[in-house]
């Protein structure tokens, strides 16, 4: 039994338990800000307008099912209490025989909030549920390979547009416990379409971009545009741009993100999306050689708003992105500045391990290319505190962090 996880779903909870605190936390849950209703859940104090005693009313309508899971099934290590939320989902670390890595299963608790026959669209994971049990203490993605459980779709989550790139960034292989067969048998079209959307994802990065690439346009996109998402099409045309620029498609790409995806957002008030596909354009721009036109983007549309958004990661990246066209530029000492003064600091006092190690190689790489008498041996320096950290992690990067050492002379 102790290779066996589960978590749980809509038919775990006891809808006769506790009815009046559930329907009065969800009914109020659209209208309180997601990220206070999360740190409420993980031990805060309540949001406006929500009775703090509401939380542990709601919880006992599963008290059934984690008696169950205690005894029935001796698993008290899948329960909340065990792990780093401490109301809702669990970790548990492996080690298979044969892999030298840790395997973390991170079971996530999508039905806490489910309560009758429409709970479509009003089921929440929490930003704080993802980023405690997905990530370390600092919230940087587990060494090892991550696979991720929960029993409700992307598609039936209030906070999907939130939890979903969190867990994207964190997480190898995702598992819900309804997935493709039957979306088909109840003609759920749109979770179906996820649920494609997904393998898609997983084809893509195995490589396999002319069917990621089938899948998207054939199998999703029309499906999408059916149902009239004006934002799921802009999202999936942008995934197709995705595609088609890891193919070396530029133009097509450039194409679809100035003139079906931008737009849209910009429509939308999306000011955050408008900023990264700006980015995604800037990317394509630069591989054109357009260096002046992406370091417009970047200077005056893209890092304002993730200034004014208060997002210091998304500023200090877009900064990288900046020294990345100086750099192809020429301009070689104003991008030193800019990594140096701007960029590692943050991903130093923001604890980004995996952040900080790139930006180090990426440092190390341009003092390499400026040759300076002492440049060689700081960039010894930093590829040896990369290289010390990547194996840390156990990423592919350690690899790559090697073979430039080896060519340095290291």
């Amino acid at each position: 039994m102790e290779r066996l996880f589960l978590v749980p779903g809509n038919h775990d909870i006891d809808r006769s338990v506790s009815p009046g605190a559930w329907s009065s936390l969800r009914g109020c849950a659209a209208q309180v800000s997601g990220l206070a209703l999360s740190r409420w859940w993980a031990g805060g104090d309540a949001p406006l307008g929500v009775s703090a005693n509401w939380r542990e009313e709601v919880l006992r309508r599963q008290a059934a099912y984690r008696t169950w899971v205690a005894t029935t099934l001796d698993r008290g290590a899948l329960l909340p209490a065990a792990s780093g939320h401490g109301r809702l989902g669990y970790r548990a670390t492996v080690r298979l025989p044969g892999h030298p890595f840790d395997v973390h299963v991170i079971g996530l608790d999508s039905a806490w909030l489910c309560g009758d026959d429409h709970d479509a669209d009003k089921l929440r994971l929490t930003e704080d549920q993802v980023m405690r049990l997905a990530g370390d203490r600092r919230g940087d993605p587990l060494p090892g390979f991550r696979l991720a459980l929960v029993h409700h779709p992307p598609a039936q989550l209030a906070d999907a547009g939130t939890c979903v790139p969190l867990l994207a960034e964190r997480v190898d292989l995702l598992l819900g416990g309804e997935e493709l067969p039957v979306y088909e048998k109840l003609g759920d079209v749109r979770s179906r379409a996820v649920t494609l959307g997904q393998i898609a994802d997983v084809l893509q990065a195995r490589g396999e971009l002319d069917e990621a690439l089938r899948i998207r346009r054939e199998e999703v996109l029309p499906v999408i545009e059916k149902l009239g998402d004006v934002r799921s099409r802009a999202v999936t045309l942008g995934q197709i741009a995705d595609v088609l620029q890891a193919r070396g498609e530029l133009d097509e790409a450039l194409r679809i993100r100035r003139e079906e995806e931008l737009p849209v957002f910009e429509k939308l008030g999306d000011v955050r999306s408008r900023a990264i596909t700006l980015g995604k354009i800037a990317d394509i721009l630069q591989a054109r050689g357009e260096l002046d036109e992406a370091l417009r983007i970047r200077r005056e549309e893209q890092l304002p708003v993730y200034e004014k958004l208060g997002d210091v990661r998304a500023r200090a990246i877009t900064l990288g992105k900046i020294a990345d066209v100086l750099q192809a530029r020429g301009e070689l000492d104003e991008a030193l500045r800019i990594r140096r003064e701007e960029v590692l600091p943050v991903f130093e006092k923001l604890g980004l391990k995996r952040d900080l190690l790139v930006g180090r190689t990426n440092l190390a790489l341009l003092l390499i290319r400026r040759g300076n008498a002492a440049d060689p041996e700081e960039a010894r320096t930093l590829l040896d505190l990369a290289l010390k950290e990547a194996v840390s992690l156990r990423i592919p990067e350690a690899d790559q962090i090697r073979l430039i050492q080896q060519r340095l002379g290291s």
